[in-house]
């Protein structure tokens, strides 16, 4: 063999390494997912439907499929000047040699098996009160959005969006740590669950509701708690993995899922607050710290205990036993409303409406507009779709971190101060209705 033929031999390799696992940067270049500013149209294919394709578009092809949902990521994803990259490092092989059809997850911009995609988006009701009871909280890292709500006298419920992924269950017979149910402590349902479910054209899970809220949300209610040991205690109420995934593919709406692709996923923009650590007060004995982690990728989430309501404590998965991680923190405004005396129903609108928001992502918080108005989507629709979040100034889209948000709703009543390293949200009691 002369040495011609070898140094042939020798590049053909390099060159078929090169194209199988497909080097390159990602996240930047070519291989990022490229958004047109002002809209919500993504101009790079968001569908992998072979190993060829998957090569020559590694964003899209993630190596975890469920990971993508939510929570926390062991990728690295900072840069050189220590923001976040444009998108997360993936490894495409193993799911080319799976086969799986892999598609951007509408809610995080991240890979995930398309098949996902025709299940309904579920919330799930979940309480943090009584803390001895509820927390920690389960499956909130497979929920690629949380909402925080406003419940009474500065009491908040989480509503966990699944959709995209689901928990994978880690229970077994021998387990003494678990509840009953893998997901627990899921609580009755409030009267604004019917906005939330719009915005997503989402089903309902929770434990019971009073007889004037249940009449508002129960066309959006998909299944009830499981509950056989005490039927009246609905705090005791919930469900098992393998049902939620079988509740989303069968509790399916007429016309189908909502297109959810409103939402941007890209660079941070220009300017904002720097922000490493901000506080949620919503009183004393409820405050929620997050905390900016460049390795983790994204804010760790700290919760003080009502016992000891100096001391905060991470925030984890019952299930996996990871920290609570999110890439962005958003803080939406919209008036609240108490309706009865002792203050236990409050309602807000966040359909066909709009105000104020703060988006916190990459150590920076920036104040933008949001909208659920029709004629302010850059796409027209007769349909609810989550909310658009724009530069108040030019009214153009803002992009998101790849990755998973929490969302506190908040009174418009809310305000701002630094208290020595953190940047204190303070939401204020609504008092009681008439």
């Amino acid at each position: 063999m002369n040495n011609n033929f070898r140094i042939l031999l020798i590049f053909t390799f390099i060159a078929t390494l090169l194209l199988v696992t497909g080097c390159g940067p990602v996240g930047t270049g070519a291989n990022a997912p490229q958004t047109n500013p002002g809209t919500s149209e993504n101009t790079t294919p968001n569908k992998v439907e072979s190993p060829a394709e998957a090569a020559q578009n590694p964003a899209l092809a993630g190596e975890a499929l469920p990971s993508s949902a939510g929570g926390s990521s062991s990728q690295d994803t900072s840069n050189s000047d220590g923001g976040s990259s444009e998108t997360p490092s993936q490894n495409a092989d193993e799911n080319q040699n799976a086969g799986v059809i892999t598609a951007a997850c509408p809610l995080t911009g991240l890979p995930v098996d398309e098949s996902l995609l025709d299940n309904r988006p579920l919330f799930v009701s979940i309480s943090q009160f009584p803390a001895w009871a509820s927390r920690p909280s389960t499956g909130l890292n497979s929920a690629p959005v949380v909402f925080e709500t406003l419940l009474n006298e500065g009491q908040t419920r989480l509503q966990a969006l699944f959709y995209c992924g689901y928990p994978q269950s880690t229970a077994s017979e021998s387990d003494t740590d678990f509840s009953t149910y893998e997901i627990s402590a899921v609580r009755s349902g409030r009267i604004f669950y019917a906005e939330l479910a719009k915005l997503f054209n989402a089903g309902l899970i929770f434990g019971g509701a009073s007889p004037e809220v249940y009449a508002e949300i129960s066309p959006y209610q998909c299944s009830s708690t499981q509950n056989t040991d005490t039927p009246s205690n609905t705090g005791a109420g919930g469900l098992n993995i393998d049902r939620l995934e079988q509740v989303a593919e069968s509790c399916q709406t007429a016309s189908g899922n909502t297109d959810l692709s409103v939402w941007l996923f890209g660079p941070a923009a220009d300017g904002g607050t720097t922000v490493e650590s901000f506080l949620m007060k919503y009183n004393y004995l409820n405050q929620t710290r997050w905390e900016y982690d460049a390795a983790e990728g994204g804010y760790v989430r700290y919760q003080n205990d009502p016992t000891s309501p100096e001391d905060f404590t991470l925030s984890t998965d019952r299930l996996t036993g990871e920290a609570i991680v999110r890439q962005n923190i958003i803080l939406l405004s919209t008036p609240h409303e108490v309706l009865n005396k002792t203050g236990t129903i409050i309602d807000f609108s966040l359909t066909n409406t709009g105000g104020y928001a703060w988006l916190i992502r990459d150590g920076v918080m920036n104040k933008v507009c949001w909208s659920t108005i029709f004629g302010d989507y850059p796409d027209p629709s007769n349909r609810y779709r989550p909310f658009l979040l724009t530069d108040c100034s030019t009214g153009e889209q803002v992009n998101l971190a790849y990755g998973s948000t929490w969302v506190n709703v908040v009174d418009t009543s809310m305000w701002f101060q630094q208290v020595g390293d953190d940047l204190v949200a303070t939401q204020p009691f609504l008092g009681y209705g008439d």
